[in-house]
């Protein structure tokens, strides 16, 4: 992969430019457990010499024990190996005791180099690079490369746009796209185009004039002063030019009060959505076992809002036990960031609650959820073990932390499939392990 532009605070860096560059291609580099390239040594602080294969000379990953005893990665055992006849199996076995410990070896953060100081078991690597900030990601419009902390800044600097409407154009093109974009309108004042949410507010507080005969944009104070100008440079009659910015008054007011009822209508359009998170958060309030289904009616239309407004949906909450912690779950039914229009997005969230300052931090219980499924079809099960380092699990400062879970928690082909839709309805379960829980 070619070196890409670096964009935000990352441009003022050569040397961390070419840092990212080789994170994106260096193939030894560990990125969890599921991969099938070694795990480098250098990603851990210390490494006891048994868990290092002998073949590939990396941190071994699904560990075997071979016929002669010794252990190795499982897919350097295979790749090593000679046949003479297809049907020849090697024999090994799993080694679960090195693979255990393995699994609670301390290791670095993927970009240690750039800067984020994560240091904990890589069983729980996977879980906190869904959190990291400095993970590279590369801009799908314009192919720079930022850290997941600039997206903000990089968005604000990005050659390309994306319009309210979705279309993605040139930012050089903005004035040309709102032009002819049907939602934003063109101010008859100032001649800006203007988003129709922002219309009616814009409309009360424009301080300028468009004069039609003389294509000039004036401050509305100054309007008779322009007109006196006119006529003494052009002849024109102050009469009819005092009438075409009358004209140019009332088409402002007519355009504002169109827009008032579009905006109007679309306050109406939010309410009912709003009413209709009201009435979800009312079923199941107050559970006190640790578990919620949680039910989302007409979930095909609601997709297809998602699809139009990145509006999230939320549960209603719940606790994991009498006097127990406050939690909720937050869905993404067009997916959220880079997994939107593909996956269906879901999290969990901690809240802060009345029992706070009794219970034990951080919150460390497992969580499971579940898409349900109906006759033969699998169920959809994530499971996930807090991290204590991680915020989203510490003793709530606001109201609530920020939510931890899975962007790419299914498909959304699912809401095409009677298995997982019944009576339009999609259903969600989230269960907490209250085993060992000490409780106030």
């Amino acid at each position: 992969m070619a070196t890409r532009r670096i964009t935000s605070n990352i441009a003022r860096s050569d040397n961390l430019g070419n840092i990212i560059h080789k994170e994106f291609t260096d193939k030894n580099y560990v990125t969890g457990q599921n991969g099938n390239t070694k795990i480098s040594v250098e990603k851990f602080p210390t490494v006891p010499p048994d868990v290092v294969c002998m073949l590939c000379g990396g941190v071994m990953r699904n560990p075997i024990k071979a016929v002669d005893g010794a252990s190795y990665c499982r897919i350097c055992y295979l790749s090593k190996q000679e046949f003479t006849s297809s049907d020849m199996i090697p024999i090994f076995e799993k080694d679960e005791e090195l693979e255990n410990k393995i699994a609670t070896l301390i290791c670095y953060c993927n970009y240690r180099k750039l800067g984020c100081g994560w240091k904990n078991e890589i069983r729980l690597l996977d879980q906190h690079m869904n959190e990291c900030e400095m993970i590279p990601v590369q801009c799908i419009h314009c192919d720079m490369v930022y850290l997941r902390r600039d997206e903000s800044e990089h968005r604000d600097l990005c050659t390309f746009e994306t319009c309210i409407c979705g279309l993605v154009f040139y930012r050089s093109e903005r004035k040309k796209h709102r032009i002819e974009c049907d939602l934003y309108i063109t101010c008859a004042n100032c001649q800006d185009q203007v988003a129709h949410t922002n219309f009616e507010n814009h409309a009360k507080n424009c301080k300028n004039m468009f004069c039609k005969s003389c294509k000039e944009v004036i401050d509305h104070q100054k309007m008779f002063t322009h007109a006196k100008n006119h006529i003494i440079e052009q002849g024109i009659s102050g009469a009819d030019h005092l009438k075409d910015m009358i004209e140019e008054i009332k088409t402002a007011q007519n355009t504002a009060n169109v827009c008032k009822i579009t905006t109007l209508r679309l306050e109406c359009e939010i309410n009912q959505l709003k009413n209709e998170v009201s009435q979800l958060t009312q079923v199941g309030r107050g559970r006190t076992d640790g578990c919620l289904v949680w039910i989302i009616e007409n979930v095909v239309k609601k997709h297809e809002i998602a699809q139009q407004n990145q509006i999230p949906l939320y549960s209603p909450h719940f606790y994991s036990h009498e006097n127990g912690y406050k939690m909720g779950v937050k869905l993404y039914l067009n997916g959220e960031g880079d997994a939107n229009g593909e996956y269906i997005s879901l999290f969990f969230c901690i809240y802060k609650g009345p029992y706070d300052d009794i219970l034990q931090w951080p919150f460390l219980q497992k969580v499971a959820i579940q898409i349900l499924a109906f006759g033969d079809v699998e169920t959809i099960t994530e499971v996930f073990t807090p991290e204590k380092t991680s915020s989203s699990f510490a003793k709530p400062r606001e109201a609530h932390n920020i939510p931890s879970g899975f962007k790419r928690f299914a498909k959304q082909d699912i809401f095409k499939k009677q298995a997982f839709v019944k009576s339009g309805n999609l259903y969600i379960k989230i269960a907490t392990d209250i085993t060992n829980l000490q409780h106030p």
